[in-house]
């Protein structure tokens, strides 16, 4: 494929901050979170909120600019509809029975709140604990599944198969283990669970030449994350088993030694 200077340019550029910056700015903004967080800084988790939101889509502008420089985008980045298996009633069934997995697994949340605040360990800092927290991780979720999509997907499966001139299955397994290391800041098993998860967000990919069901399984995945905060406000337990429980409306001040 033949593209402008400007948008290999662009597509190195962005190659190289997925690789090497992301995994260190989430890191550390992690790290200054827990860090505002032991300090008892109520604003804090807004504001790591908020910087997620301009950083993700500041992304987009970048693959759009891409974009631009493309013969066919639509094809090359796969921003159409689902075809293949995923465009089939296989692919309905496959998506039904993942929002009834995740239905059941909210469920079990309800049911052993304990369990979920263990599973919630290495993230604990980042679950909402206020009404205005869960209203933008709401966005932020929906951001991520749209913006992480479009950048462990859409672009690096082109990147590896358009400028590398690598095989699909290269494509996959590279694009996975990227967006687990770009999940560092969960430590080594939320790097191994989220590249995982990058595998099956991959195959959908793969499988239906189109970026949506994964945008719209990423998003829902997250938004999860509201429905298991609040079972621990209902419980009245903590996000973290050390931690006291947070009444609603109040920010949690969070045990600074330890740490998705």
């Amino acid at each position: 494929m033949s593209l402008p200077l400007y948008a290999q340019l662009l597509a190195h550029l962005l190659f190289a901050y997925t690789l090497f910056a992301e995994p260190w700015l989430g890191v550390r903004a992690y790290a200054d979170l827990r860090a505002a967080a032991a300090r008892g800084d109520s604003g804090a988790r807004l504001r790591f909120y908020r910087s997620i939101l301009i950083i993700e889509w500041l992304w987009v502008l970048v693959i759009a600019a891409l974009a631009a420089g493309l013969e066919d985008p639509v094809a090359s980045l796969g921003l159409g509809a689902p075809g293949g298996i995923l465009g089939s009633r296989f692919g309905i069934l496959f998506l039904a029975g993942a929002f009834a997995g995740m239905a059941a697994g909210a469920v079990v949340v309800r049911r052993d709140p304990a369990f979920a605040a263990r599973q919630l360990e290495p993230i604990r800092d980042m679950v909402p604990a206020t009404a205005a927290e869960r209203r933008v991780f709401a966005a932020v979720s929906v951001t991520a599944g749209i913006c992480e999509e479009l950048l462990y997907r859409s672009f690096l499966f082109f990147y590896f198969t358009e400028i590398w001139a690598l095989p699909l299955a290269a494509a996959l397994v590279l694009s996975s283990v990227i967006f687990g290391v770009a999940h560092a800041y969960q430590g080594i098993r939320g790097i191994f669970a989220t590249g995982l998860v990058g595998l099956v967000f991959g195959g959908l990919y793969w499988a239906s030449g189109s970026v949506w069901p994964g945008v719209v399984l990423h998003a829902l995945m997250d938004l999860r994350m509201l429905a298991v905060a609040r079972a621990l406000d209902e419980a009245g337990a903590p996000a973290s088993p050390r931690d006291p429980a947070v009444p609603e409306g109040s920010a949690p001040v969070s045990d600074p030694a330890d740490g998705t």
